[in-house]
């Protein structure tokens, strides 16, 4: 499981990456990949922070629909598990964008 976690973790950081490049499509395939893993092994705050990164991903794709959606997923994940300065971060990144 230690691996496997591992592995969810890579993807996301790959996801970010490819996503500050520009190469969306990668980022997205990434970022999909960590997410399930995150789900299927209960990594919560993982989730928060790919629904977080997807979100990003969607409004540089001006999809503001669906960026909005990942965003207040990310958001309510934060808020359920207490983390102020996650929700602080994602907070003032997302005013910035």
């Amino acid at each position: 499981m230690v691996k496997v976690s591992l592995v969810a973790y890579s993807y996301e950081g790959l996801g970010k990456n490819e996503c500050d490049r520009g190469n969306l499509e990668a980022a997205e395939q990434f970022s999909k990949q960590a997410l399930v893993i995150a789900q299927e092994l209960g990594m919560i705050h993982l989730v928060a922070e790919v629904n977080y990164d997807l979100a990003r991903l969607e409004r540089k794709r001006s999809n503001t629909e669906l960026a909005q959606q990942h965003y207040n997923t990310a958001h309510q994940i934060f808020q359920q598990l207490g983390t102020a300065k996650d929700l602080e971060k994602i907070e003032r990144e997302w005013e910035q964008d």
